[in-house]
């Protein structure tokens, strides 16, 4: 039952009349006679529609109406039968218990600094005129000797509890099926009167208070409604999101749950990117999602910030829930007394509080924090269960704590599952104890079925001959996500996956959770399973959009363009104007480097949700490509390049505008400044983050990758070096550093970098594929043959392995099999010059030179302005006979690259064939002088002599 005080009897005119003067809202607890059963005056039908009047409408006259003088009478008698101890008469309404005051008073002025825990704040939400704020009206309690003090509170609670035990006819809903988090619709009608405002924030402020499931379900009905009357307050935003995070634990977390997170989250950040409701509900989408890291760093950096705002107590509650989630319970204890300090109404902070002193073994104190909890909320669930089970297990306190327990149980609320469960299984002992082996078993089944994992309840379970075989898979479904989203925000992802698996396994309609163990799979570098576990997502919930733009990236990272492009097109069938799948569009075009489509599918990304920084950084890569692969020739083509230059760095600046936290915003940032202003710029702003960030590998990463970008070889080394002895783990570390390595001139420590990167990742095929470059470079062609052949089989969509194969067979003169593989990669990628020169090679060494001419006349469609290519040709046609094509050629390849030396070669033996002895010997000359220090010298000076020159 609600907590507060116990009323006199009234009359149904002066129960209408107290909420017309604003004393009742609804929430309290009613009943006709002594014994019957408590309902809501909301729930009333004669005093529900005069809560509804009063919200909605403004009151003539704020004065309160005057009582009749029959009402005057009825109160005087009752004054005095009172005060005589007579019996009053029953008036159709006995009692009445009000809940705590639902007051919203102002927040004390917020000290300046944030960091050391030591300020409050306080905010006007934008564009409304109602301002939620909290503050402590009472003085805090001061503390008691908890020993003393503890027998005679628990003593207190447990009459309250059997006394409601007694009135409250109400069935368990601790295992009720999951929720779906509502999610607010378009704007609804005209926004809501002020009053109305203030009178509907004062009923959602309260709900959270008092910190109950049916509380949080109740606050979200109403926050709903004031954003959909009043889309632009920031505010209830922000408080949404926090009631997201706690009606998480009994919701599906399906996709529908996730896109509801999400769509809330952008919404928020849409009306204003560096609000702090934005960054608080970005910071729970991440928490929600399993990205502890992510969240937690959008939270320092708005607890970095000066600025004062009305939620600062639930960004210090997210705050130091992620570090008890840490176990580090020292800073994580500090955050939530701070936010307890803030709010000191609010229940929650004191909840997680409690939770601290149990881990740490803090047994009066934990014991002490639940009866401050109850002596505010005597119906707090979860509060008198945690005390209950501390009482029987802790201070074997066994009848204090069974009743506390039996009396909870027995309420119409719900708590965590893990919680509920230890109860109910502290109630399977009590009747084991006393020989209720029936009652004993059930209660013990009711315990596994909501914690199936629990070795210890299957022990007690068969132990009183029941079955270990949970039946509701629902219950098993969701222990499985709650353990494995714990070892994910933990960084354990191996651990992860197996129980996202499990929890799929055990309902394959729950794509979520194949989803997750998609991207645990993918972290661990198990790519081609991370695949598959994402078709298994996208064909348990078609509509789960994120999905697939996941699948997409990770195939495009793998280079299947085809298959990424498929799977986009999937989506966008299912959800056609998603920015998600958009920006998965650009993504892939990008990685294809086709810069323009991925500018192109940018902008429709951008056009469609123009708050999400990721879409920015993609396009601020897209522009400043644009412009590092232009050549420019004319004062047109350098104005073009400028302005791609200028876009990039428009759209990097934008990112990091949006999300300051992004590490991928960053870097990019860096990149482009680096770009436009110069390395210097970027090596300097790389280090000013290192210094900000000193743990974030990425910002080392980066700084070595740019330094490689400029052939400063040298410095990138040593940052590689550095990474990868504090990650030993860091695969592009080790693929920088033998790049780096390869560039000095250090083949065999550059080698064993790649092979360290290859056994680190075995599905990445970049990292064999480099290592088989260094076999073949260094004139150990089977080594290198056997390499690339590795590469094909780890990934045959790697681009040129192939050719690779081909030129490695091609060294080792077996030419059948060059040229299979040649062929091969011409069918998967036919506009590769390189592909038809190699196949033109090896039919010159087959002697089948005019299939080798029209090889050469494929790849001159494809690279028309390169002379070298021209000259190989004219070999060809000259072998097949073909002297005046042959002559062509060599023309040609002069106009574009007259000091070229192998065309005078060329033209030597041209001029041979055709008798002209002369012409040939200074074409012959005119090479040597070209080329004084060719390896073919001599035998060219050879030729000459023989040509009497």
């Amino acid at each position: 039952m609600p907590g507060g005080r116990l009323s006199p009897p009234s009359t149904s005119a002066e129960v209408l009349l107290m909420i017309e003067e604003g004393r009742l809202t609804g929430d309290e607890a009613i009943t006709a006679h002594p014994g019957e059963r408590w309902q809501k005056v909301a729930e009333i039908p004669e005093f529900y529609q005069k809560i509804v009047n009063e919200l909605e409408g403004p009151k003539p006259s704020t004065k309160p109406r005057p009582a009749s003088k029959k009402e005057k009478t009825k109160l005087t008698k009752r004054s005095k039968k009172k005060s005589t101890g007579e019996p009053e008469e029953n008036t159709g309404i006995t009692e009445i218990i009000e809940p705590p005051s639902l007051r919203v008073d102002q927040l004390k002025q917020p000290k300046q600094k944030h960091k050391n825990l030591d300020y409050y704040a306080k905010a006007t939400p934008a564009k409304s005129s109602v301002v939620i704020n909290v503050q402590n009206t009472e003085e805090i309690e001061k503390e008691a000797v908890i020993k003393k003090v503890l027998p005679f509170a628990i003593f207190f609670i447990i009459g309250a509890l059997l006394l409601w035990n007694l009135m409250d006819n109400s069935v368990d809903t601790s295992t009720q099926d999951r929720i779906h988090l509502a999610r607010p619709k378009g704007k609804s009608g005209s926004p809501d009167a002020e009053d109305v405002q203030k009178k509907k924030t004062a009923l959602a402020l309260g709900n959270i208070e008092k910190d109950t499931f049916k509380n949080w379900l109740e606050a979200q009905t109403i926050l709903t409604s004031l954003i959909e009357s009043n889309p632009q307050n920031l505010s209830y935003r922000g408080l949404l999101c926090y009631v997201y995070i706690e009606l998480w634990e009994y919701s599906y977390k399906d996709s529908e749950d996730i896109k509801t997170v999400e769509l809330l989250a952008q919404g928020t950040r849409s009306l204003n990117v560096t609000s702090p409701e934005g960054f608080y509900c970005e910071a729970a989408r991440l928490y929600l999602g399993g990205r502890n890291a992510e969240a937690k760093v959008t939270l320092e950096s708005l607890l970095n910030s000066t600025n004062q705002f009305s939620i600062l107590p639930i960004v210090y509650y997210l705050r130091g829930l992620l570090l008890v989630s840490e176990s580090d319970y020292l800073q994580g204890k500090a955050f939530l007394e701070k936010a307890q300090e803030i709010w000191p109404r609010w229940t929650r902070p004191s909840v997680i509080l409690g939770k601290v002193h149990t881990y740490k073994k803090e047994l009066n104190e934990a014991a002490s924090t639940y009866q401050k909890i109850l002596e505010k909320n005597k119906g707090h669930y979860e509060a008198i269960l945690s005390l209950g089970i501390l009482q029987y297990r802790d201070f074997k306190q066994l009848t204090a704590g069974q009743n506390l327990i039996q009396a909870a149980l027995k309420m119409s609320n719900r708590a965590p599952r893990a919680l509920t469960a230890e109860a109910y299984g502290i109630m399977a002992e009590m009747h084991s104890e006393k020989g209720d082996i029936s009652q004993a078993k059930s209660f013990a089944e009711k315990a596994l079925q909501l914690n199936p994992s629990s070795k210890e309840l299957k022990q007690l379970v068969l132990r009183l001959g029941g079955s270990d075989k949970v039946s509701s898979q629902l219950n098993q479904n969701e222990d499985l996500i709650i353990r494995a989203d714990q070892y994910a925000r933990s960084g354990d992802c191996l651990s992860a996956q197996a129980e996202y698996k499990a929890a799929f396994e055990a309902n394959p309609k729950f794509g979520t959770a194949a989803m997750k163990a998609a991207q645990c799979l993918w972290q661990l570098y198990q790519s081609y399973e991370a695949i598959e576990w994402l078709k298994k997502a996208t064909k348990a919930e078609p509509k789960l959009v994120q999905a697939y733009v996941i699948q997409a990236d990770y195939l495009s990272q793998r280079f299947d363009f085809t298959g990424a492009n498929q799977i986009l097109n999937n989506a966008s069938k299912i959800a056609p104007n998603s920015h998600e799948v958009m920006r998965g569009y650009a993504q892939v075009e990008l990685r294809k480097n086709n810069f323009q489509g991925a500018t192109n599918f940018g902008l429709r990304a951008m056009k469609a949700f123009d708050a999400d920084p990721d879409t920015y950084v993609i396009l601020s890569k897209a522009y400043r490509n644009q412009a590092l692969t232009m050549v420019p020739v004319t004062k047109s083509d350098m104005q073009k390049k400028e302005q791609f230059l200028r876009d990039s760095l428009r759209y990097a600046t934008k990112a990091v505008e949006l999300d300051s936290t992004n590490t991928e915003a960053q870097i990019n940032y860096g990149q482009t400044m680096a770009s436009g202003s110069g390395i210097d710029v970027g090596i300097s702003y790389f280090k000013d983050l290192i210094g900000k960030y000193p743990v974030t590998t990425a910002y080392r990463l980066a700084l070595a990758d740019l330094y490689s970008s400029e052939d400063r070889f040298s410095q990138a080394k040593e940052l590689y070096e550095q990474i990868t002895i504090a990650d030993p783990k860091n695969k592009r570390a080790f693929l920088g550093l033998g790049t780096s390595l390869k560039a000095l001139g250090f083949n065999d420590q550059a080698l064993k970098a790649f092979l360290s990167a290859a056994v680190i990742d075995p599905t990445d095929a970049e990292a064999t594929y480099q290592a088989a470059q260094i076999y073949f470079e260094t004139a150990r062609p089977t080594e290198a043959l056997n390499n690339f052949l590795r590469v094909r089989r780890v990934n045959p969509m790697y681009p040129r392995s192939n050719l690779a194969i081909a030129k490695a067979y091609a060294e080792l003169q077996n030419w059948d099999q060059a040229l299979v593989a040649a062929q091969e990669e011409k069918k998967l990628n036919p506009r590769v010059a390189e592909t038809y020169i190699t196949i033109a090679e090896i039919y010159s060494a087959r002697k089948q030179y005019q299939d080798c001419s029209a090889e050469y006349a494929n790849a001159l469609k494809i690279r028309s302005q390169d002379a070298t290519i021209y000259v190989k040709a004219s070999v060809c046609y000259r072998m097949s006979g073909s002297l005046d094509v042959a002559q062509d050629m060599l023309d040609l390849a002069r106009s574009l690259e007259s000091g070229y030396p192998d065309i005078y070669k060329e033209q030597g033996a041209l001029f041979k064939i055709r008798g002209d002895g002369a012409a040939a010997v200074k074409s012959y000359r005119m090479y040597l002088e070209l080329s004084p220090n060719s390896n073919d010298r001599r035998s060219v000076e050879d030729m000459i002599r023989q040509l009497g020159g």
